[in-house]
This record gives C-alpha cells, sequence and structure tokens, in this order.
C-alpha cells in the first residue's frame, strides 16, 4: 500500500459521514484485496483494525492520482464500472460477483449522487436506475434488496424494481456491495410532505394516510404468505427483556420530575405485560422494522416503501428476525405523532389543531390498516389494538433515550404520549 492510499484510508475516511466506526480508534489499516478498474482507479477491500481488538472489513472505490488518494464515488468513470460489475466477476483478493434480476446493461450520461445518508452512498444514473454502495461488509443477503424482490414476486408494486447486485466473496462469506434498482419518480419522501403540509394548510392529507394503511396491510399480507411463524413464549419473554432493559436504564438516567413519574410508574409496567400477552401466539413473519414517513416516497401512484436494510449498526440477524407487522403500524404511528408536533413545535401551528389532527389521522391509519389486514382478521380487532399499544409503546421509549441524548427539550413528547397511553 502506497502512503497516499495509506493516508487517505486513515486521516480522510474515518471523517467521512458514512464511516461507521467513529468511536474506535484504528490502530492499522491493511488491503486484503482489490478490483483494479485502469491503472488510477480501483475498489479496495480494507481490514480496519482497533485498540478494541477487534477488526472490520469495508469495501471503498478509490481513485489515486499525483501520490494521493480520492474518494471514487465521485468519479465518473469509477461510477460507470460499478454499474457493470452487476454483469461481471472480477477481483484479486476478494471476489466481486454480479447478479442482475431485471433490465439490460447500458449506458448512463446524466447521474446524481446522494450526499445526505449517513452508512451508504446512492448515485442514481439518468432517473432510472438508483445504485446504492454499501461500504461495509456484512454476511448475508442484504435486506434492502432481498425484501423488494420477494415482495415483487409476491405481486406487490410499491417497492423499487431490484435490478441486481453485486456481492463481495471472502473465503465461504459473502456480502451485499452493490444493490441496483429502478427509479420512483416522486415529489419527495412522506416526512416533508406531511410536515410542509401540515405547517401550511394543515389539512388534506386524509388521502395520504389511507394510502399508507391500505399498502401497508397489503405489503404485510404478502410477507405473511412468505413465511411466518408462530410467536412463542421464548420470544415474548426476549421481546419483554429488551423493553424492561430501556426502560431501566432509562430510569437511571431519570431521578425526578415527571419523567419519573411516567418512567417509574407501575402502570408501565403493567400496561407493557398486558398489551404483550396479546402478541403471545400470533404470527411474525419478515417485516421492515424501520418504517417511518422517512423510509416512503410520495408518487404519482401513491406512497412506495424504501430502505429495508434496518439499522445498519445492529447485527444482520437482528434486522432479518421476523416480528410482528404491528410493529411496522407503530413506527408510522409514531411518526404521524412526531410531524404533528413539529408543526407546532417547529413550524409555528396551532398545538391544539395539531393534536387534533395527529388524533383523528392516527385513528384513520390504524383503521384502514386494520380493514385490510389478514392478521387482524386472524388476531381480532380488540387484541390487535391491545398488542399494537406494545409496540407504540416500545418506539416512544426508544424516543425517550434518542431525545435525552439528542433533543434534550423534545423527550416530553414522547413521554406525554406514554402517560396518556397508561393514564
Amino acid at each position: 500500500m502506497n502512503g497516499g492510499l495509506e493516508r487517505f484510508l486513515l486521516q480522510t475516511v474515518p471523517k467521512m459521514r458514512w464511516y461507521p466506526f467513529k468511536r474506535e480508534r484504528i490502530t492499522k489499516v491493511s488491503v486484503e484485496g482489490q478490483v483494479r478498474i485502469d491503472g488510477e482507479r480501483s475498489v479496495v477491500c480494507c481490514r480496519y483494525f482497533f485498540n478494541s481488538g477487534r477488526s472490520e472489513l469495508l469495501m471503498i472505490p478509490v481513485v489515486e492520482m499525483h501520490g494521493e488518494a480520492l474518494d471514487g464515488t465521485q468519479d465518473e468513470v469509477v461510477q460507470d464500472h460499478l454499474l457493470q460489475m452487476i454483469d461481471m466477476a472480477s477481483g484479486e483478493g476478494v471476489v466481486f460477483q454480479g447478479r442482475r434480476f431485471s433490465g439490460a446493461p447500458r449506458r448512463y450520461g446524466e447521474r446524481r449522487i446522494f450526499q445526505g445518508e449517513q452508512s451508504n452512498t446512492s448515485i442514481l444514473f439518468g432517473r432510472e436506475v438508483m445504485l446504492k454502495v454499501i461500504r461495509r461488509f456484512t454476511p448475508g443477503p442484504n435486506p434492502d434488496w432481498e425484501m423488494p424482490l420477494m415482495l415483487r414476486k409476491g405481486g406487490f408494486r410499491r417497492v423499487p424494481e431490484p435490478i441486481g447486485i453485486v456481492e463481495a466473496v471472502m473465503g465461504s462469506e459473502r456480502g451485499t456491495f452493490l444493490s441496483a434498482s429502478g427509479f420512483v419518480e416522486n415529489d419527495g419522501d412522506g416526512w416533508s410532505r406531511f410536515t410542509s403540509t401540515l405547517t401550511g394548510s394543515g389539512s388534506g392529507l386524509k388521502a395520504d394516510v389511507t394510502d399508507l394503511g391500505e399498502n401497508l396491510a397489503r405489503m404485510h399480507n404478502i410477507l405473511l404468505e412468505s413465511g411466518s411463524e408462530v410467536a412463542s413464549r421464548q420470544r415474548i419473554e426476549t421481546l419483554r427483556a429488551s423493553v424492561m432493559r430501556n426502560l431501566s436504564a432509562l430510569r437511571e438516567r431519570v431521578q425526578e420530575g415527571r419523567p419519573s413519574e411516567v418512567l417509574g410508574s407501575l402502570s408501565l409496567v403493567n400496561t407493557i405485560d398486558g398489551s404483550l400477552a396479546s402478541v403471545l401466539g400470533t404470527r411474525f413473519c419478515r417485516i421492515h422494522g424501520d418504517l417511518h414517513l422517512g423510509q416512503v416516497l410520495h408518487s404519482p401512484d401513491g406512497y412506495y416503501f424504501i430502505d429495508f436494510e434496518g439499522e445498519p449498526a445492529r447485527p444482520l440477524e437482528e434486522r432479518i428476525a421476523m416480528n410482528s407487522p404491528l410493529k411496522d403500524l407503530a413506527g408510522l404511528v409514531r411518526s404521524l405523532h412526531y410531524a404533528a408536533t413539529f408543526a407546532w413545535k417547529v413550524g409555528g401551528a396551532d398545538r391544539d389543531s395539531m393534536e387534533a389532527w395527529y388524533g383523528e389521522h392516527s385513528d384513520l391509519l390504524i383503521r384502514k390498516y386494520m380493514d385490510r389486514s389478514e392478521l387482524v382478521d386472524e388476531m381480532g380487532e380488540q387484541r390487535a389494538t391491545a398488542a399494537l399499544r406494545f409496540y407504540t409503546i416500545e418506539k416512544a421509549l426508544y424516543e425517550v433515550s434518542y431525545e435525552m441524548n439528542n433533543r434534550p427539550d423534545w423527550v416530553q413528547i414522547p413521554l406525554e404520549y406514554i402517560g396518556g397511553l397508561i393514564a
């Protein structure tokens, strides 16, 4: 490894937004394999070693010029080659194997790089193909392409069409490096649409909520048909233990005042246990797992569900574990609450009006979902409503932790929601 590449990997890469190990101290980095594009350009597979004793693999496109190295995703030659890798196999030390699901190879002139992502880089080719560069090597199929492929095969069209992938093969393990899908024409994500509408006219979103509820149910129906398992007592105990660990950690941080009253309430524990009992024996399946208004795109056809990858920092086995479809519904319910809160807390809308809007539209979302959900047909609405309460509490407790760490003046929002549930 030359000095320019070593400086880039040790000094520049750790400062990039997508770099996932910012809390770790690097002891060394080694190049374990690469794909040569030409004399200046390549994709390198790097192993980062940390003082904790562990190591991680990253796959990084680079351009080396005049003794220095640069981020290759900004280079058009590299971008074109990455897209072409779907139809080839190549590499030294690590083998990159492409697999095409649909379409035919072609070249594109116009392209745009999306800079806002925290863990990946996406490149749009000609408003037709979205190519996602997944830099962290994680063995196993990535749910970001696996789930849409499963749903498309089941007849659900409200997800981007998978075009192809490139997997990095290291010995007996393989993990996704590139994922290409069809571009969804849209005017923004759900969060932008809801918050701009609520801070403007403050109304007119019933059709949007109806579309989200009905199509989320349709998506879950197909996922249940693709494979399910019964929520065992052991799994219920695992869910409870996870929520109680989070609750205990929050109680240690909050010793007095209203937060302490809510989080320390016996009624909260009783509500968790009572609602969780309604989950026992119901069907679990693969779900989105991190669903909120920022994970749906508004198109002329309605809303499309995107970003099935889940939380990248979590192990893959957790991200692909089956869970109740009601967890996704709870994510959207809480996201509606946050949109309404944003409208009055940041956008200057009337608080009472926004709280009334949330009550009406969250009820509409739940009703439209339950009208179309095969799981709810099996459970009955009363039991499904009780089970949904568990997942909204689980989500709200996560929000309390997030707000304590990032926006302390917002922590009252999820606390008030929890307080309302246990009142």
